[in-house]
């Protein structure tokens, strides 16, 4: 994301929605298999929107392949596949163990991190500038990919990746219950806006000083 703002006008790439804001050839990834649902296929020559056709893949060139975007220890896609857990059914289950964070929009404003395009093709734009605190403010984390207690939290169990967006839990502007999962030594990695790397508690899933960039 750091090589593609230095590309863009310091403009986030899209969110990589499922169903709340859906597809858009602007997105961070790229992960359907199939049509979505029963819209038009998403690519102009009616192709899916496979990951080697992703904004970033392509910046980065590492084709089709998904080890950078899938963590070692992130070994069990029984509950991400299970339609109970997805609400991207028909788009096929996100398999990658990465999101970056994107709050809603929320009266008319984008808190970020990611550009979001609505259903009615409406731009939010979200810059690099806006984010206050850099350092701070996580970017992209280590989301839950299977409710069990190697990688759920023991107060997680609705939930599963589903797509390129993590929305933080409860914390004033987005209520959705996307936690961090605990496969690190029961804490997950999270990458920060200034490039940085830790590992970091469940705490920081609820807190929006740690992942709203304009808090």
């Amino acid at each position: 994301m750091l090589m593609y703002l230095g590309d863009s006008g310091d403009v986030y790439a899209g969110a990589a929605s499922a169903n709340t804001y859906g597809f858009h050839q602007e997105d961070w990834i790229y992960w359907r298999v199939g049509p979505l649902n029963n819209f038009t296929p998403p690519m102009p020559d009616g192709s899916p929107a496979t990951l080697n056709k992703s904004t970033l893949i392509r910046l980065l060139g590492t084709g089709a392949s998904t080890n950078i975007f899938r963590c070692p220890m992130d070994q069990n896609d029984k509950d991400r596949s299970d339609p109970r857990y997805s609400q991207a059914a028909g788009q096929g289950p996100y398999y990658y163990s990465y999101e970056f964070t994107s709050y809603n929009i929320n009266n008319g404003a984008n808190a970020g991190f990611t550009t979001i395009i609505d259903k009615a093709n409406k731009v939010y734009l979200f810059k690099s500038t806006q984010v206050r605190s850099p350092s701070s403010k996580m970017m992209a984390v280590e989301p839950v990919a299977s409710i069990n207690a190697k990688d759920a939290p023991a107060i997680d169990t609705t939930w599963v990746v589903q797509c390129g967006r993590w929305q933080p839990f409860n914390t004033g502007v987005t209520a959705v219950n996307n936690f961090l999962t605990v496969r690190h030594s029961k804490k997950s990695d999270a990458c920060f806006a200034d490039g940085h790397v830790e590992a970091v508690g469940q705490n920081y899933a609820t807190n929006q000083m740690y992942s709203n960039p304009t808090y």
